[in-house]
């Protein structure tokens, strides 16, 4: 799968769209989790949307800090079609400049 957010740079405040593109996948996905990494930024799981064929987004806004940078975790929630759930993380920095 190929996840991709939308604006770049990601910018905190601002509404973003994650887009996942899957191929032959026998998991379906469910939301993607974002949560700070080095602090409480609150909770942030906007669900996935399929839009066409294997194609599925998600809007969300990410909170400001004081701090100049905030380092964040995105968790992709998947559930098989079993019903088994899994998680795959990302990892990216937001700045305010």
């Amino acid at each position: 799968f190929y996840l991709e957010i939308s604006p770049r740079p990601i910018k905190a405040n601002l509404k973003q769209k994650a887009v996942l593109r899957i191929e032959n996948s026998f998991l379906i996905p469910i939301a993607i989790d974002f949560s700070g990494n080095e602090m409480e930024m609150g909770f942030n799981r906007p669900a996935f949307k399929k839009t066409e064929g294997d194609v599925y987004t998600a809007d969300f806004i990410l909170e400001a800090c004081i701090s100049d940078e905030i380092k964040w975790k995105s968790l992709v929630l998947f559930q098989s079609k079993e019903g088994e759930k899994i998680g795959v993380p990302f990892y990216f920095t937001v700045r305010k400049k």
